[in-house]
């Protein structure tokens, strides 16, 4: 379930993102905020093999520090994480 779902928002925002970039060359930074260690291990062996890049935060607060310092094209977020 939680894998149909990923396919699916990043289907939806890959074709979006090339359509406004020109180019389904580029590399895209998906930011992966969980504090569940082994989601996010999985999640972003996911991503990377799949040719994203992808930035992890394990509480809130790391989460809204890379949001503001990193260039971050899809937040895949845990809604209840400490911080």
């Amino acid at each position: 379930m939680i894998r149909r779902f990923i396919e699916f928002a990043l289907h939806i925002w890959y074709n979006e993102a090339t359509e406004q970039k020109g180019c389904d060359a580029l590399r895209y930074t998906v930011l992966v905020a969980e504090d569940e260690r082994d989601i996010v291990a999985l999640l972003s062996l996911y991503l990377k093999s799949n040719g994203y890049d992808v930035l992890t935060a394990y509480n809130g607060l790391d989460a809204l520090v890379l949001v503001q310092t990193r260039h971050v094209d899809l937040a895949l977020l845990d809604i209840m994480m400490p911080d």
